[in-house]
């Protein structure tokens, strides 16, 4: 049975691959068009060729970069089976004469034979390796582009990146924040303090409304939130018809300039947080507002009294400053 030669990669991207010379001639290099393409920056293009020569083979160098046979720089030289050939610096080849058993597998130009990472078994037959990583590698490594893994993530994003476009597109535009106009003294705040009434005369719930306000006022310095039911109670015995007296007039007046000194302290304080994003610490401030203008005055009440702007302004502050909260 005829013997043919057989070269074993044993470093490099093809390391474990096997290769059968079925020609006159197989042409090793780094260009497509050689019969074995190795990936060596240091190999040449057509670097070295091996030659039939009867029932054996030669190595002849093709180029002026130097060809090694067992460690030793050749330019022609006989092979033998187990000599170690090196192309390059890094590629280095082994060879053998095996027998060559059945129908040729595969050609190339050249008349090389691939049979992937085959191997000799102890009778000296040719076993066919399994395919692995290394013995699937066409001459070259993969392009990290052409990696499954970059693929599979890049299409991920692509998708992920539609479904994004497709979701702004089709999404209902925000709702625009709310409004609200800072007041801009104390004075305004003063002004503002005072509910509009629905007058109805009643009398007799004009004067215990009288009596309740007179008795709040009297704590409203121990307690500040007494100060808006206290004046609560005022504009609502006039709502009844009760026409206060000067003592009562001057005691309501006092009682909205103390209650407009406070929230006006307050609210600005509440303004100076929102100007440095301290979002968190304005809508504590303005609760406290709030808090002053939502205490509760005692019952029975039937007097139809709106809530003062002040009240509204808080509220409408509030509601912007959970907006921008969310958008954070």
């Amino acid at each position: 049975m005829a013997l043919v030669g057989e070269l074993r990669f044993l470093s490099g991207p093809r390391k474990g691959q096997t290769v059968r010379c079925t020609g006159p001639t197989v042409t090793i290099g780094r260009s497509k068009q050689a019969d074995v393409v190795v990936d060596d920056p240091f190999a040449s293009r057509l670097h070295v060729r091996i030659v039939r020569s009867g029932e054996g083979y030669v190595v002849e160098n093709a180029s002026s970069n130097p060809t090694k046979l067992n460690g030793k720089r050749v330019d022609r030289a006989e092979l033998t089976d187990g000599d170690t050939l090196q192309v390059g610096r890094k590629c280095r080849l082994k060879f053998r004469l095996v027998e060559q058993v059945g129908a040729v597998i595969s050609h190339v130009s050249g008349g090389m034979e691939r049979t992937g990472g085959g191997a000799l078994d102890g009778n000296d037959e040719y076993v066919e390796a399994p395919e692995g990583p290394q013995t699937a590698a066409a001459g070259r490594e993969r392009p990290f582009y052409r990696n499954p893994k970059v693929i599979a993530a890049l299409a991920v994003y692509f998708v992920l990146l539609a479904a994004v476009a497709v979701w702004l597109f089709y999404a209902p535009e925000a709702a625009s924040p709310p409004t609200a106009t800072p007041m801009r003294s104390e004075q305004e705040v003063l002004e503002k303090l005072v509910p509009e009434l629905t007058r109805s005369e009643n009398p007799i719930k004009a004067r215990e409304t009288l009596l309740q306000a007179q008795t709040l006022a009297s704590t409203a310095s121990q307690e500040p939130r007494n100060l808006w039911a206290a004046f609560y109670r005022y504009k609502e015995a006039e709502a009844y018809g009760e026409v206060l007296s000067t003592r009562d007039k001057l005691t309501c007046d006092q009682l909205q300039r103390d209650l407009a000194k406070r929230i006006w302290s307050l609210y600005i304080n509440a303004l100076a947080h929102m100007q440095t994003r301290r979002y968190r610490d304005a809508v504590r401030v303005f609760n406290r507002i709030l808090r002053l203008l939502d205490y509760p005055p005692p019952e029975p009440s039937d007097a139809v009294i709106e809530r003062s702007e002040v009240y509204d302004n808080v509220r409408a502050h509030l509601h912007r400053l959970v907006y921008l909260m969310r958008r954070r």
